[in-house]
């Protein structure tokens, strides 16, 4: 199964964009951006810190997360469900190079970038 990603505005506000690692693996992952305008709107509604780095591990966030991957995992094959997945605490760029300059994600660039990360997802379920 090869690496794909979900276009900008994937349904949950605080979130973006999404990158979809599958290929050569037994199951499908995914890395999810965070949103800093998207996200601190989200948490000063709820009174909580604005901070992507604390909304990245926010309990409440991950919930919300959880359901909004439970529902698009609900409308896809068994095969095509993303297993695990991983919050980061701010969205792809041009200038950290995960973005070419057309907006389109590096895939390569990102696997390097957050091999650990990544290969940890996997590790959960060895």
């Amino acid at each position: 199964m090869a690496d794909g990603a979900i276009p900008t505005g994937i349904g949950c506000p605080a979130l973006p964009e999404a990158v979809v690692i599958g290929e050569g693996r037994r199951y499908l992952t995914a890395l999810l951006t965070l949103d800093a305008d998207g996200s601190a709107e989200w948490a000063r509604k709820r009174g909580k810190d604005t901070e992507p780095l604390f909304l990245a591990s926010d309990p409440d966030l991950a919930d919300e997360v959880d359901r909004f991957v439970e529902n698009e995992n609900s409308r896809r094959a068994r095969v095509e469900q993303v297993r695990r997945y991983r919050i980061l605490p701010y969205s792809f760029s041009v200038s950290s190079d995960e973005l070419t300059p057309t907006l389109k994600v590096k895939r390569n660039v990102v696997n390097h970038k957050f091999r650990d990360l990544i290969d940890e997802m996997y590790e959960q379920h060895a």
